[in-house]
């Protein structure tokens, strides 16, 4: 029996196994958005999950979502319930959308995420042989060419004058001053409001002990970037800029939940 709803009761994450509800926070049978690829950033992006349209203006306040968000994240619910989550999104996606088969490389930023490591264990388990999955291709930067997308700071000036621009670009060297924590940069400490980390590039790097690994699977190849949960989408933009830059065919990402 599939996982139709998720909401918050009595203090508690509930999943309904029966039939969604129009308050739903997250409703987990199909809906459009997971039945196709959407754009997020300019990325075909498959949600296995979203927070319910009604919702959308309260994710970063309702403690509701943050408190779903977290047992999801965290596997701090019921592990039949889990299983069933993990495994009823990579099914469609698999059935629906696209083959997983299909895919050289599925790649994922570094983190300690228990939700990214039980997908992770999930595929491994039915396609292991046929796909490589790399969760270390990535490194973040560590060295001082951190930088802010030209466009951006040119968007700025056509819309406000010179004077605006300069401010904006001087806030986003202090924001990324700040984010840098014991030598590596902090991409959660940049705040979401106003856009600030969509205009931050060339923070990650590859991992130069995978290099010649991810080359092989990454030129001329189809790859899929995943993750857990994706809020601004910065760092998928990134290591899809650097997989373009070896030459990949074609990049796609697949997302758990979406709170975007």
């Amino acid at each position: 029996m599939l996982i139709e709803g998720i909401r918050f009761e009595n203090n508690q994450v509930v999943f309904d196994f029966t039939s969604d509800k129009p308050d739903d926070i997250i409703p987990l049978k199909l809906q459009k958005y997971n039945t196709k690829f959407v754009s997020m950033n300019k990325i075909p992006t498959y949600y296995a999950y979203r927070v319910n349209s009604q919702y959308k203006g309260a994710i970063q306040t309702d403690p509701r979502i943050t408190a779903i968000r977290d047992a999801i994240k965290n596997v701090t619910i019921n592990p039949t319930d889990y299983v069933k989550l993990i495994t009823k999104a990579l099914i469609n996606f698999d059935l629906n959308v696209d083959s997983l088969s299909s895919y050289s490389l599925i790649a994922l930023p570094k983190s300690t995420s228990p939700l990214l490591k039980q997908v992770v264990e999930s595929i491994s388990n039915k396609y292991g042989t046929t796909v490589e999955i790399i969760d270390d291709a990535f490194l973040k930067n560590k060295i001082e060419d951190i930088t802010v997308h030209p466009e951006i700071i040119q968007q700025v000036r056509d819309k406000h004058g010179d004077k605006v621009a300069q401010k904006t670009e001087k806030r986003y060297h202090a924001l990324i001053a700040a984010a840098k924590v014991d030598g590596e940069f902090k991409m959660k400490k940049i705040p979401t409001e106003y856009g600030y980390r969509r205009g931050i590039t060339n923070f990650l790097q590859i991992n130069d002990k995978k290099q010649d690994t991810i080359f092989r699977l990454v030129n001329g190849q189809k790859v899929l970037l995943m993750d857990d949960i994706v809020t601004s989408g910065t760092t998928m933009v990134e290591m899809k800029r650097l997989f373009d830059n070896l030459g990949a065919s074609q990049i796609n990402l697949f997302c758990i939940l979406g709170l975007k």
